[in-house]
């Protein structure tokens, strides 16, 4: 166990949250913060699919500086993309389990910095 003070403070969330149930309920989810933001975090660093779908561009075109030619196919890495240390300039490679507290970013491609689902 790396974080037993996390272990803990995700313990009593949940305790408060769902009670001494052993079972966490689907609408319990949005009310988990802590429990999400691990989620993300891991999620983040251990994308379930390391490459996303490939995509082949019918014509030509640029694309952050890089020409793409016709008809070249293109695989963007999650895995690259959760260590990026420009979509994440505070420690890209480790785990910070209180990195999305707070946060409204979410795993369903509406934010592309973190994309585990492509």
């Amino acid at each position: 166990l790396h974080n037993p003070e996390w272990m803990e403070k995700l313990q009593q969330e949940i305790e408060s949250v769902v009670g001494r149930d052993p079972m966490v309920e689907e609408s319990d989810l949005a009310k988990l913060e802590l429990v999400n933001a691990v989620i993300k975090e891991t999620l983040r660093l251990h994308p379930p699919l390391p490459l996303m779908i490939p995509h082949t561009f019918p014509e030509p075109r640029i694309v952050a500086g890089f020409e793409i030619p016709a008809k070249a196919t293109v695989v963007i890495k999650a895995y690259a993309i959760g260590r990026d240390s420009q979509a994440w300039p505070n420690d890209p490679g480790k785990l910070r389990t209180g990195r999305f507290v707070g946060s409204n970013t979410n795993v369903y491609g509406h934010d592309f910095e973190l994309l585990p689902f492509g």
